[in-house]
């Protein structure tokens, strides 16, 4: 008999995280998603039965520690991790006169963030011995770089290659 999933998807309360939440969950696996916002999560659980939800802030460490430490206590088996959350700020270069802060920001959610919660979750993947997957959700702008988005482009190639 087959193993049922455990799958966490960050950025998974609408977009490709709610549809890829909707794909594992029909196909019978259990399924967390985590977003920043209550009442998005909220709908995306009444309108998806069985959905799991999780309050979090991807961008900030101490709130991707939080959630690995939730994960570890609710879903010790998880055994799916996909790094879906992003932004995109669509900012040509030289037009981008926003402070570092929103910048690194989105280098943060976009880069740091699945490289740390990899970091955090890769131990709890291994503990119950049976395959694990990491999925690192990229962009054609990784490969082709978007002069409208230089910056999401630039670390969506960066994880990429840190996912090769």
């Amino acid at each position: 008999m087959a193993t049922r999933s455990n799958v966490l998807i960050t950025g998974g309360s609408q977009g490709i995280g709610l549809a890829l939440a909707q794909r594992y969950a029909r196909d019978g696996a259990r399924v967390m998603v985590t977003g920043r916002h209550a009442a998005t999560l909220d709908r995306a659980a009444r309108a998806h039965l069985g959905l799991e939800t999780f309050v979090s802030d991807i961008s900030d460490p101490a709130s991707r520690i939080e959630l690995a430490e939730h994960v570890v206590r609710v879903m010790p088996d998880v055994d799916v991790l996909i790094n879906n959350a992003g932004i995109q700020r669509r900012v040509p270069l030289a037009a981008d006169t926003a402070p570092w802060t929103e910048r690194a920001r989105e280098v943060e959610i976009l880069l740091g963030a699945p490289v740390h919660l990899n970091d955090l979750l890769i131990p709890v993947l291994l503990a119950h011995g049976r395959p694990a997957t990491i999925a690192n959700v990229t962009s054609g702008g990784a490969f082709v770089p978007q002069p409208f988005a230089p910056l999401y482009s630039a670390a969506k190639a960066a994880l990429h290659s840190y996912t090769w």
